[in-house]
């Protein structure tokens, strides 16, 4: 055959290349532009592009040989690939990738710069998020990511945690700013914890109505002042207040850290609260202070005025300072004052009193004759008719101590006006009642039971009492100094 013969056929027939290279080439670009078509203009998925995963690289093939018959070349047959199963969707939801907030990748709620977390728990990065947060059901626990600054005055409605995250331990700028407690139906607890406050000007950190307050529980956990803090924390009127964990409210000013609250409850941890006035005042009926489970309470007022660092004396109902199951109180002041309200601790009120028990420890000190000078006043004051002082059991103990007095009157421990007042030790617990020396004092003794009939003091059960009184520091008797 003659090459003009060839040529015509090759013109009727179209170009069919014999040479294999060329064959695989134009197969190889076929591929190629498949493979760079957008997945999702696919209808069909032969490569199992939808799968997920890039298919595995199939081995090269032989490319088919063209054979000649009447017609002239004619390709053979081109078997189709397999068609690969499809892999169906996941049904878990995708999860966006964690980012700082702001982020491409970060996830952001509608809210602006939140991050959720676990099931009912909401990162929050900005005050506004946070108030947002705050009126949002669906979180339980707000985690405050960074410093934030208050610009408004948040109701609480609901039970919701504020958390600084432990190890953290974030700070609010409250400024001026506080959280106010709605009324409730039903009982709702308001948390705070592992933050750092600034608190500026008079208004409490939190603080409710009477009539709004009965049902609710604050609870403070590992939450403390900044050296810029001036306010008082709490004024809750019929609500519970819980100390757990680390707590440090320290104040510079004259506030009331803890004012107008029901039940103050010290439950394991540390607790320190001092300021320059009154630390704990409530004339709530029912009123107490309660310290258990190994909690370690320090509370100290460094007001030299007339001024009690705990006084509690509502005018119906009862009044209770308890320590016990290894709980320890240790509170101090400088005052002094004189009558009902002149006591580093006063109770005055129809019934309650102090109990001691299970390895309880109470130690009371009225500081500030031992500066000088001939005024202070007692370390206990109890007025409380038919009450009660008990202090039981081994490990159990109180201890008093007193520098100053304001004048006669001024004992130790006072038990002031009313009648059938009874102080009890038993079971191996420990009193220690000191009224220290004081050049020119007033002559105070160091137990004093007042005007009211039917008082009495029992020691009994290997109880001990040590009762040391130095009066002004000098011998009456030099010649009997023993």
């Amino acid at each position: 055959m003659g090459r003009s013969g060839m040529n015509s056929k090759e013109s009727k027939m179209g170009f069919r290349p014999k040479n294999k290279k060329w064959t695989s080439l134009m197969l190889v670009v076929a591929l190629a532009l498949t493979a760079i078509i957008p997945v999702n203009v696919l209808a069909d998925d032969p490569l199992g592009l939808m799968a997920g995963t890039d298919p595995a690289p199939a081995e090269p093939a032989e490319a088919p040989v063209a054979t000649e018959g009447e017609e002239g070349l004619t390709e053979p047959p081109v078997e189709e690939p397999p068609e690969e199963p499809v892999e169906e969707p996941s049904e878990d939801p995708i999860q966006e990738p964690a980012g700082a907030p702001g982020e491409q990748g970060s996830a952001v709620q509608a809210f602006g710069a939140i991050t959720p977390m676990a099931a009912g728990d909401i990162t929050v990065y900005t005050w506004s998020d946070l108030v947002k947060a705050l009126d949002n059901s669906s979180y339980s626990r707000i985690l405050v990511a960074t410093t934030l600054t208050a610009t408004s005055n948040p109701t609480i409605s609901r039970p919701v945690e504020i958390d600084g995250i432990a190890g953290q331990n974030n700070t609010l700028n409250m400024q001026g700013h506080g959280f106010t407690l709605g009324s409730r139906s039903a009982a709702a607890t308001f948390t705070l914890s592992n933050l750092k406050v600034t608190k500026t000007g008079s208004g409490h950190l939190v603080s409710a109505s009477s009539s709004g307050s009965s049902n609710w529980t604050v609870n403070f956990n590992g939450v403390t002042s900044t050296s810029a803090a001036t306010s008082p924390l709490v004024s809750l009127a019929n609500s519970v207040v819980n100390f757990t964990g680390t707590n440090n409210w320290t104040i510079p000013g004259t506030y009331t850290i803890i004012s107008q609250t029901r039940h103050i409850n010290f439950t394991g941890g540390k607790t320190t609260l001092k300021g320059g006035n009154t630390i704990i005042e409530s004339s709530l009926s029912d009123s107490s202070i309660d310290a258990k489970a190994g909690a370690d309470v320090t509370i100290y007022s460094t007001g030299t005025g007339n001024v009690e660092t705990v006084y509690l004396h509502p005018s119906s109902g009862s009044a209770a300072v308890i320590a016990t199951d290894g709980a320890s109180l240790d509170i101090s002041g400088w005052g002094y004052g004189s009558d009902s309200s002149g006591g580093t601790v006063c109770l005055v009120a129809p019934s309650g009193g102090f109990t001691i028990e299970r390895g309880g420890k109470i130690t009371v000190k009225s500081l500030l004759g031992s500066a000088g000078g001939t005024d202070g006043q007692p370390a206990l004051v109890q007025q409380v008719s038919s009450g009660r002082f008990n202090v039981s059991g081994k490990g159990s103990e109180l201890n008093l101590i007193s520098y100053g007095n304001h004048n006669q009157y001024g004992a130790t421990i006072r038990f002031r006006a009313v009648g059938d007042q009874r102080f009890n030790v038993d079971d191996g617990a420990v009193v220690n009642i000191t009224k220290a020396a004081r050049s020119g004092g007033r002559d105070a003794a160091a137990i004093r039971f007042g005007t009211g009939r039917g008082n009495e003091f029992h020691v009994k059960g290997g109880a001990q009492v040590y009762v040391t009184n130095f009066g002004n520091g000098a011998y009456a008797d030099a010649t009997n100094s023993d």
